[in-house]
């Protein structure tokens, strides 16, 4: 189950999310509740965005919750639009600190 919640207005968008789910019955596994925040201002030319967002895995044996983040852009160009995004993801284990990195850059042809 799950729930989000928006507003706009003018150049500014921001939304937050709220979500859980039950795992069947699986040895060593939780429940795991998300949340993200996120926010967009266009500023003509082109738009900004930021998410950041959090998992926790409540109940299980393992405690892998995670963390992350998101910047990115949107330009248009001609009939379509550059997109171009970095975000991380972190999980906090007992085991190291595992991280996830990510680049993307593309067109969108309208």
């Amino acid at each position: 189950m799950g729930a989000r919640v928006g507003s706009a207005s003018g150049p500014f968008n921001v939304a937050f999310a709220l979500g859980r789910t039950d795992v069947a019955d699986v040895a060593g596994a939780g429940n795991i509740t998300a949340m993200n925040l996120a926010g967009q201002w266009e500023f003509g030319m082109a738009k900004v965005m930021g998410q950041i967002t959090n998992d926790r895995n409540i109940g299980g044996v393992d405690t892998n919750d995670g963390r992350g983040y998101l910047i990115g852009a949107l330009v248009p160009v001609g009939a379509g639009e550059i997109r171009a995004s970095y975000s991380q993801y972190r999980f906090d284990t007992p085991a190291g600190d595992p991280r996830v990195k990510k680049f993307a850059l593309g067109y969108v042809h309208n």
